[in-house]
């Protein structure tokens, strides 16, 4: 369109440009020289544009026989750096490189087996940092960018804290930060501390999906992205935090899943204004709800918690604001939590809530003492009365029995030492029987459970969940490429990774958590009372642990990696088989998406 008369000039095929762009499905439009365009199509390839001719100068379409072309014809979008080089975003072809001077392509694909490639092949959107001399790319799964004087790739991911791995649009913001639309909202990456501040629906947007394509940066700074349900602009340097430090107070104490009354025994007063609760030895399964005082978009506060006296650290953080513990030991606990505003600003001075859980009283300082003091009373009784008895026997039989009184003392003194030796012999016994059950039940290499013992722990832990209605994660996961380590390093270097395992299982998994060595290079991780996403998040972390620890055979190096399925009782499964079938399905789903990756049973929920 000529915006000065308002007329329209259309390119279609005529028989006297058979060469127009008719039949090309144009994607994405940039500027090259001498007033040409570069026209990005849908599967034909790239063009150079003439306008003035209204010809195509040039065309660069795949060609599976020359290397130096295009690896795929559909562009989504395309980027000139300064040095007039033209970036193109491809379906499948990953990131493409085009020298104008000599029409070669340089090629960017995934390699799942290189840290430093782009993170997928299908790429959506583009932008040139010329200020830094990165090509960023919004990918399939993650955003990367590329250091073009270095070669080397950024990844950033859900992991780092993207709202989501499939990205639509990316443009620039008024500093050193990137505005990027997802298939989950908007996020900000602020470059330096290499932070993601994410916007939803709730905060205004037209909606939580975007679409490839409809991302714009006006010439006075304002952002334009485009969605499922209409338009989303904003002035970025008008966008502010809120700063509000959000206190927590206590909502509710539930025992065993029931709320507890306010002016019970456990509760007298309302738990807002309570700093202690106290509780009897067998009531060691409780929870403790907590609210935010912030109520500008209250859904995205987030809660951190740890109990002190039980917990070293403090929980992952999330958005459910209820805490919950079960088997916990008599003693004096802190329970402390803390909460971030919607903007992910955190006020670091938690409420507390002081709990003692009584012993029972049998284990009390003063029962144990009046048993030891009884217990010397009895003993000093006994011997003053058979004391008694023997001076007694002594002054009536004195002389005609000192010969027999001796064979007593001796028969005494025999006796004595026959006890011994059957207290003795018992002990041992008693010390045989425990290191056979021991045995029976762990692994001898790992110190793990064995698999013999996984049927009588989950016989226990079904029949609970069933009764409380809770649910039971199953873990497995296997060791990837275990036999390179053990073709490469041995036997002793493959015992040697598998104790690392299970060092790492003991460190990672609760005191309510059961870890096996399933068999082999095969663990598995029975968790009861875990939500699909707390297994999933703890999953992760195991994975990512476990690929970190550097291990050491004979003066070598070496690394563990390891694929993890997950499934939960009863959504996956109705009983123990069942479980074992679907959990190891999901760790071949892992095994197959290739490896190093945690898969959800029945969803296409993975780490990369």
């Amino acid at each position: 369109m000529n915006p000065a008369t308002d007329e329209f000039t259309i390119y279609t095929d005529t028989p006297e440009t058979p060469y127009g762009l008719g039949i090309k499905y144009p994607t994405t439009i940039e500027a090259a020289e001498e007033g040409k365009l570069w026209v990005g199509t849908l599967g034909f390839g790239m063009l150079l544009f003439d306008p003035k001719t209204g010809m195509i100068d040039k065309e660069y379409a795949p060609d599976p026989d020359n290397l130096d072309a295009m690896s795929e014809g559909t562009v989504y979008d395309l980027a000139i750096d300064s040095s007039n080089s033209v970036w193109a975003a491809t379906a499948r072809g990953g990131l493409e490189l085009l020298d104008p001077e000599t029409d070669i392509f340089t090629h960017h694909f995934n390699d799942v087996d290189d840290d430093n490639s782009i993170l997928s092949n299908t790429v959506h959107a583009l932008f040139f940092d010329e200020k830094n001399n990165i090509i960023w790319t919004g990918t399939g799964g993650g955003l990367s960018g590329l250091e073009i004087a270095t070669g080397k790739w950024l990844n950033y991911t859900k992991n780092d804290g993207l709202p989501s791995d499939t990205i639509m649009g990316i443009q620039p913001g008024e500093g050193n930060d990137l505005w990027i639309s997802t298939s989950k909202g908007i996020s900000r990456f602020e470059r330096d501390s290499e932070t993601f501040y994410n916007y939803f629906s709730q905060d205004g947007l037209q909606g939580d999906q975007f679409q490839i394509g409809t991302s714009h940066r006006g010439p006075n700074g304002e952002i334009f992205f485009g969605g499922s349900n209409g338009l989303t602009f904003f002035q970025p340097d008008e966008l502010s935090n809120n700063t509000y430090l959000p206190p927590v107070v206590f909502t509710e104490f539930s025992l065993f899943n029931q709320p507890v009354p306010i002016g019970s025994k456990v509760l007298p007063r309302p738990i807002e204004k309570s700093t202690q609760i106290t509780l009897n030895y067998h009531q060691n399964v409780f929870s403790i709800r907590f609210a935010a005082l912030s109520y500008q978009l209250s859904s995205k506060n987030q809660y951190q918690y740890k109990l002190d006296g039980f917990e070293e650290n403090w929980s992952p953080t999330q958005t459910s604001q209820e805490a919950r513990y079960t088997n916990i030991s008599p003693g004096i606990y802190t329970f402390r939590v803390r909460a971030a505003n919607n903007d992910g600003v955190w006020n670091e001075t938690p409420a507390e809530l002081i709990i003692e859980i009584l012993p029972p009283w049998w284990g009390t300082w003063w029962f144990r003492l009046i048993a030891f003091f009884v217990g010397v009373l009895l003993i000093w009784g006994i011997i003053s009365l058979r004391i008694y008895r023997i001076k007694a026997i002594n002054r009536d039989l004195e002389k005609r029995v000192n010969g027999r009184t001796k064979e007593l003392q001796d028969a005494k003194d025999d006796l004595h030492q026959v006890n011994d030796e059957l207290e003795k012999n018992l002990q041992e016994v008693n010390a045989l029987q425990q290191k056979l059950k021991e045995q029976a039940i762990h692994d001898a290499l790992t110190g793990l459970y064995n698999r013999h013992y996984l049927a009588t722990i989950l016989d226990v832990e079904i029949a609970r969940a069933e009764r409380r209605k809770d649910s039971i994660i199953f873990m497995l996961m296997d060791l990837d490429h275990f036999k390179n380590i053990n073709d490469t390093y041995g036997h002793a270097g493959g015992d040697k990774a598998l104790k690392a395992v299970g060092d790492l299982m003991r460190s990672q998994t609760r005191s309510s958590d059961f870890p096996f060595r399933y068999g082999g290079e095969e663990f598995m991780i029975i968790m009861p009372e875990t939500s699909l996403e707390d297994a999933f998040k703890r999953a992760e972390e195991f994975r990512i642990a476990l690929s970190s620890i550097k291990l050491e055979h004979e003066g070598c190096a070496f690394q563990v990696k390891t694929s993890i399925g997950v499934a939960a009782y009863p959504l996956h499964g109705k009983n123990f088989e069942e479980m074992l079938l679907v959990v190891d399905d999901a760790l071949y789903q892992a095994k197959h998406l290739g490896r190093d990756r945690v898969v959800l049973y029945g969803t296409e929920d993975s780490s990369p």
